[in-house]
C-alpha cells in the first residue's frame, strides 16, 4: 500500500518532511552506525599436534593491509569427526599487528588430511568469530572465514608437525 499525501491529508507535507528528516537524522547518528572493514590476512608459520590429545599449537607472520608486519599465535583442541577428518572443538587466535594492537579470534571448522599431492597435508576451514582486541582494535567484533594449508614435515607417532599458511577473511565492526 502506497502512502499518498495530498492537500486534503491530516499530516501536511511538512510535518511528513520533518518526521522522516529526523529519523534519517537518528539513523546516521555515530552512536548507531559502526564502522566495517574487511581485513584479508595471510600468515605462514609452524605448527605442532599432539596425536594421542588432539592438541594443536601454531604460529606465524604476514605482512598484512591495516596491520603491517603482523604475528599469530594460536591453539586448537579437536575431536575426530571421521578417520581422516577433525572439528574443532576449542580454539583461540591472537594476531599481534605491528604496533602490538591485537585481534582475538575463536574458529569453528573441519580439517582433513588429504594426500592428493602425494606428501600429506592438513586442509580445512570454518568460520572465525572476531571476539574484541586491544590497542586500536579495542571494542572490535565480526565474523569471517578462514582457510588452512599444512604440509606435515614430521610425526614420530606423538606428535607431529610442519608449516602451515592460513588465511582470513573477516568483516569487522568497531
Amino acid at each position: 500500500m502506497a502512502l499518498s499525501i495530498s492537500s486534503r491529508s491530516r499530516l501536511s507535507r511538512a510535518a511528513v518532511a520533518a518526521f522522516f528528516a529526523a529519523g534519517l537524522a537518528l539513523s546516521a547518528s555515530p552512536a548507531s552506525a559502526a564502522k566495517t572493514k574487511v581485513l584479508d590476512l595471510d600468515f605462514e608459520g609452524t605448527f605442532e599436534l599432539d596425536l594421542p590429545t588432539l592438541e594443536l599449537s601454531f604460529d606465524g607472520e604476514g605482512q598484512n593491509p591495516h596491520l603491517g608486519l603482523s604475528s599469530l599465535e594460536g591453539e586448537s583442541s579437536f575431536a575426530p569427526i571421521s578417520p581422516l577428518c577433525l572439528q574443532i572443538v576449542e580454539d583461540g587466535v591472537t594476531i599481534t599487528a605491528a604496533d602490538g594492537s591485537t585481534i582475538e579470534l575463536d574458529n569453528s571448522g573441519v580439517e582433513c588430511l588429504d594426500f592428493s599431492t602425494g606428501a600429506p597435508r592438513i586442509v580445512g576451514g570454518g568460520v572465525s568469530a572476531v571476539l574484541g582486541g586491544t590497542g586500536r582494535f579495542a571494542g572490535i567484533g565480526g565474523e569471517g572465514t578462514y582457510h588452512v594449508d599444512a604440509a606435515i614435515e614430521t610425526n614420530d607417532g606423538i606428535t607431529a608437525g610442519g608449516t602451515v599458511v592460513l588465511h582470513f577473511t573477516l568483516t569487522t565492526r568497531k
